[in-house]
């Protein structure tokens, strides 16, 4: 065959089969949700059932479509929701040859709305008719006005109970995890505790793992460790073990995931951290292992869907090129814990939406279904299918796909600096941070500067020149990429062959360009080449690319978000030509960076000595695009501990009343909002609020008005001289709580700038730089009792019955003296009466 023929062949086979219109590329989210079931009908037979919401498409909604011919081809069975305007998503389980379901709304937003229930069905095999006849909906959750549920999933127990779990919005734009179980087949519904709360939306995984159940979540747009809760079946029906951590990355908004049961008690789960990059990991039925990851890609729209066939777990996503236009849909094979090499099944350049497959196929089956949305507006469903042989394996393609030589890294898109970036070979050293410390640890050389490990990113801590380099990455031929933001300020960037005081640099300055750097110490550079970053915000996160090949000349390359933004050759006399370390540099406190890697060019062999990469160490940032298409304008995530659920009193503070206010800052933007009054400068990265401006930063949120009240939020200073809480700000008049550098708290009243100092003692932890949440109370009229409590734990109370004192009520709010601090999780409550 010669090679042009080749070439056809590959490109007709790496292809997919249409199979169904509907009304959007990601028509098969909920990711989580299994919407396809494979039931046996007896006498060696089989059939799927594809539950699948057209969105209008050939005026349908929420419908089930059959194939008999093993999920090669479907035609329509019947509607299960036909109501295109509400657009409710299915999960399935199979019970027999029969099929119990779930089905609630699914979209972008959510808000409360009396038609946003839950309903629970079964569809019962007609073997006389071959055909499946549904009974009457059950409705296990009703929505109200001002209440309303969704992603909801079914599990169904060894005991034959069905277990229905979904989330309920909440006031405070937090949601709840609730829980129903049927003990009569389905025919009615008890309402059981709680599971879990999360700050924001919530999303999760409801699984029966033969002999125990566990329950899986996380939630949209800011840190948190994924969280899980396991039950035996054997136990009484309201007995949940307790809350625990799974692990210590979120997962992206709670749903980007597909789990299987595995068979022997314990779980696969394939999942898209908070970097958006897939990632996989296996629960052994009390905990999970280490993180693998699957897709070296990351974009709002990758996701995973699994298929388990015996011991082999098969692995779908769709892997982006040029976000939102050209994606590859591919697969990965799980064999003995190792992952198999990339295939790709469709790779032609469109857009390739959310996937869906069979979670569990027999081990006789000759290939393994995929499907996923084909065309961002419109267009269909389409299938492909990897083979396998009937002992385990996937054959020499011949009808199936392309088998790559792994997978890729550098965006295949239309390059911006005048040349395509070249190609991601072996990775030489990586590091998610995913630890807490006051350095990067021993694999780190910090040049200049203080540096901090926050148990997700690492942060700057000087407003200085901070340079810290990664000896283990050394190499010549290669490349430097990491996740940043830096909020706006005068630039942020990489290293790479770092030689001495030499190195290049790729940095991103505050006016939105990238510049290519040569520099001959720490701060003094050659400027090599200059552009625009292509964001719409230098306060953004972004992901930062520098590449670097040959010797003399050098050929160097600047991508950003994966679109190459500069590409020159170093022909001077001063070029660096040898290898040298990457790494990460700014010039100001209070930049976070993660998932940093360090990778060989395809072709280039790795320098001597370049060190064992560092496995996944913690979780990755975020961007924020929502489930169902439509990107949010932010980019990054919260660091460190989460906050507690918003709405739970801390433990020693006074008890809480009615919530006044809060805000989550899940918005992008140059100021703080319309709700809130500013001094200094302030921004919302679409996770956190940050202040701007080296000096006096105080933020107010108008609507906080109260008297006898509470304060509460997440903040964390990388150890800047203080940052804090308003109370009962009245004028130029307002308590303040603070924590100093040295750890110490202060309780404060302010009149203009000047303060006096009510009270002082050690905050209790044991790090201030790492992040917090600081609660400041104010009761009383005659004489003020106050109180501040940190992490939940009362450490300063004080009586103000001086004249001075703030009578009455004010406002809360914000303070710092330093740019680069962060707030979140922000709530004002009313005090219960005493």
């Amino acid at each position: 065959m010669t090679g042009l023929m080749a070439g056809l062949v590959a490109t007709m086979l790496a292809a997919s089969t249409p199979l169904v219109p509907v009304g959007g590329g990601n028509a098969l989210t909920l990711p989580a949700h299994r919407h396809l079931v494979r039931l046996e009908l007896g006498n060696g037979r089989s059939a799927v059932l594809f539950a699948l919401q057209q969105e209008g498409a050939g005026g349908r909604g929420l419908s089930f479509y059959r194939s008999d011919d093993g999920a090669r081809t479907f035609r329509f069975l019947a509607p299960i929701q036909p109501d295109a305007s509400h657009t409710d998503r299915a999960d399935l389980v199979a019970v027999g040859p029969d099929v119990a379901l779930v089905y609630s709304y699914e979209g972008p937003s959510l808000a409360n709305s009396d038609r946003h229930d839950v309903y629970f069905q079964w569809w019962r095999y007609d073997a006389a008719q071959d055909t499946w006849v549904p009974r009457p909906a059950v409705r296990v959750f009703d929505a109200s006005a001002s209440q309303a549920y969704s992603r909801a999933e079914l599990a169904r127990d060894s005991q034959g109970r069905l277990w229905v779990q979904a989330f309920r919005l909440e006031a405070d734009g937090g949601s709840t995890a609730v829980l129903s179980v049927s003990t009569d087949g389905g025919a009615s519904f008890l309402r059981q505790a709680d599971l879990g709360r999360t700050k924001r939306r919530g999303g999760g995984r409801l699984l029966s793992l033969g002999s125990r159940m566990i329950f899986l979540w996380a939630m949209h747009d800011g840190f948190e460790p994924t969280r899980m809760r396991l039950r035996n079946d054997s136990d009484p029906v309201g007995s949940w073990g307790p809350q625990q951590d799974a692990f210590s990355d979120g997962i992206y908004h709670g749903a980007a995931l597909s789990a299987v049961a595995d068979g022997r008690g314990g779980m696969h789960l394939v999942y898209k951290d908070e970097s958006e990059r897939l990632q996989y990991r296996s629960f052994n039925g009390s905990s999970f292992g280490a993180r693998t990851q699957v897709d070296s890609y990351s974009d709002w729209a990758l996701q995973p869907a699994v298929t388990r066939v015996g011991d082999e777990l098969f692995i779908f996503f769709n892997s982006p090129r040029a976000v939102g236009t050209n994606y590859q849909f591919q697969v990965r094979t799980l064999r003995n814990g190792a992952l198999g090499p990339v295939t790709t099944l469709d790779s032609a350049a469109v857009f390739k939406g959310y996937p869906n497959a069979i979670d569990v196929l027999p081990t006789s089956v000759g290939e393994v279904p995929a499907f996923f949305g084909y065309g961002a507006e419109g267009g269909t469903v389409n299938r492909v299918a990897q083979p396998r042989t009937p002992t385990g394996g996937e054959p020499p393609p011949t009808d199936g796909g392309t088998p790559d030589a792994g997978t890729p890294t550098t965006d295949a898109g239309t390059p911006g600096g005048g040349a395509t970036p070249p190609l991601s070979g072996s990775l030489l050293f990586a590091d998610d941070f995913g630890r807490t410390a006051s350095d990067l640890g021993a694999q780190w050389s910090q040049v200049a500067g203080a540096w901090l490990t926050n148990g997700s990113v690492a942060g700057s801590d000087r407003d200085a020149a901070n340079l810290a380099l990664a000896p283990a990455s050394a190499c010549r031929d290669c490349e430097v990429e990491a996740r940043m933001q830096s909020f706006g300020v005068s630039e942020v960037g990489l290293a790479l062959r770092a030689q001495g005081a030499s190195r290049y640099g790729a940095v991103l300055r505050t006016d939105g360009r990238v510049e290519l750097r040569r520099y001959t110490s720490t701060t003094a550079f050659t400027v090599l080449g200059s552009a625009a970053s292509g964001l719409s915000s230098a306060s953004e996160a972004f992901t930062l690319k520098l590449s670097a090949q040959g010797a003399g000349p050098v050929q160097l390359t600047v991508s950003v978000n994966g679109t190459s933004r500069l590409a020159l050759t170093d022909a001077s006399s001063s070029a660096l030509g040898a290898a040298g370390s990457a790494g990460l540099a700014t010039l100001r406190a209070g930049i976070w960076f993660d998932a940093f890697r360090v990778r060989a060019l395809e072709g280039a062999a790795p320098a001597p000595d370049a060190g064992t990469p560092l496995p996944d160490a913690g979780t990755p940032d975020a961007g924020t695009p929502p489930d169902a298409g439509t990107s949010d304008a932010g980019g990054s995530l919260d660091a460190g501990t989460p906050p507690p659920d918003a709405g739970t009193a801390d433990a020693g503070t006074p008890p809480a009343g009615s919530l006044v206010f809060a805000d989550d800052f899940g918005r992008s933007a140059s100021s703080l909002g319309a709700q809130w009054s500013q001094v200094g400068m302030w921004l919302t990265n679409g996770s956190v609020a940050g202040s701007d401006l080296d000096g006096d930063d105080v933020a107010l949120a108008t609507p906080s008005t109260c008297g006898d009240c509470e304060v509460e939020a997440r903040m964390q200073g990388f150890g800047v001289p203080e940052l804090g809480l308003v109370l009962r700000a009245q004028g130029s008049a307002r308590y303040q709580a603070v924590l100093r550098s040295s750890g110490q708290l202060e309780l404060r009243r302010y009149q203009g700038s000047t303060f006096t100092v009510l009270a002082t003692g050690a905050s209790g932890l044991a790090d201030p730089k790492a992040p917090f949440t600081l609660a400041l109370s104010a009761r009383g009229d005659e004489s003020v009792a106050l109180g501040v409590s940190v992490n939940g734990v009362v450490r300063l109370s004080a009586t103000d019955a001086s004249s001075a004192a703030l009578r009455g009520p004010g406002t809360a709010g914000l303070a710092t003296r330093s740019a680069g601090v962060w707030f979140d999780a922000f709530r004002v409550r009313t005090l219960a009466p005493p």
